[in-house]
């Protein structure tokens, strides 16, 4: 019997075999197109290393658990909260079930880390989509070194061997500038998304850029962290408005933080779009509800979802990774 060995990544397992990484994860996850000389070969380097056991063992066996993980990076109640997470995962199940897989929803808070990768670990499912525009890839990093079927949801990464689905964070910063921009608007401020995240800081970067090219600087003290969350979004306008009292334009890149900050500018005696136009990022349904109705930056969230599925599904195939950015789309209301 192999020795388990969590360190035994699916490159060794092709250095020992003499085969390429790609034909090794074939032979793991099961795929029958490999040559039996081939895959028989894999196999003997499989279990003198230990990665049977560790990872492997239903797979080459034979076995599937036919379902896909998806692992939210987030709590749930911040992902029933964003209604786009809604459209993105329909779609992403709509394609998985019609291959008949199942889908499984875990929480990877990192305090639950070591239970979500264990559970994985032990093959309860085939696949992982990982929903998340966290820094934090050590997950992923984690699954793409022992050979496990993955794909991010998020801003793709140089260097980061997982396949990537994501918004091109520069053009919605970009997006929300002209808007503004277009609107008159000469002295705006943004209210920022969590620091642990790289897509807030893409999304910043590109509406700086973009409001410097027509000649308006954003200094450091008009762009605030809101988190966001509702709390932060209010708690970001709030300071903002002390600090920058001539602001007239609002990029929050969310449209939660957005909602909130509308409901300060109003406690403020600001209107909107009046004295304050305001920009969010998702297009989520909130924003068609708001009076003024919110002016955001979307995406078609159902063809992310469709796309996050099928390079799932060829991620167990063993096919190349491929990192994709989706365009955004700016959806034109009331609010700027």
């Amino acid at each position: 019997m192999s020795v388990r060995q969590t360190s035994v990544r699916l490159q060794d397992v092709a250095e020992a075999s003499g085969y390429s990484r790609a034909t090794v994860s074939r032979v793991v996850n099961g795929d029958p197109r490999v040559d039996p000389l081939i895959a028989a070969a894999i196999r003997k380097a499989v279990d003198k290393l230990g990665y049977v056991s560790n990872l492997s063992a239903r797979s080459l066996a034979g076995g599937s658990s036919n379902t896909i993980g998806l692992v939210f990076m987030e709590s749930f109640l911040d992902l029933f909260r964003n209604s786009f997470w809604g459209e993105v995962v329909d779609a992403a199940s709509t394609v998985l079930w019609s291959a008949n897989y199942q889908v499984a929803f875990l929480v990877d808070d990192r305090a639950r880390r070591d239970r979500v990768l264990a559970y994985l670990r032990q093959r309860h499912v085939d696949g992982v989509v990982l929903m998340s525009s966290s820094r934090d890839r050590d997950l992923s990093r984690t699954l793409a070194g022992e050979g496990f079927p993955s794909v991010v949801f998020g801003t793709p990464e140089d260097g980061h061997p997982t396949p990537a689905v994501g918004v091109d964070g520069v053009a919605v910063g970009a997006l929300a500038a002209r808007r503004l921009l277009a609107t008159g608007r000469r002295k705006p401020v943004v209210i920022a998304g969590r620091q642990d995240m790289l897509v807030s800081e893409i999304r910043t970067t590109g509406f700086v850029k973009e409001m410097a090219a027509a000649g308006v600087t954003v200094p450091p003290g008009s762009i605030y962290p809101g988190d966001f969350t509702e709390e932060g979004g209010a708690a970001a306008m709030r300071s903002l408005l002390q600090t920058q009292p001539k602001l007239d334009g609002v990029f929050a890149e969310s449209d939660r933080m957005a909602i909130a900050a509308i409901g300060v500018l109003r406690d403020s005696g600001r209107q909107v779009p009046l004295d304050v136009a305001v920009v969010g990022v998702d297009g989520s349904s909130m924003g068609e509800l708001m009076r003024p109705r919110l002016t955001s930056v979307g995406a078609d969230w159902a063809a992310i979802g469709h796309e996050l599925a099928e390079m799932t599904l060829g991620s167990i195939r063993g096919d190349a990774p491929t990192k994709v950015l989706h365009l955004p789309r700016l959806i034109e209301r009331e609010s700027a």
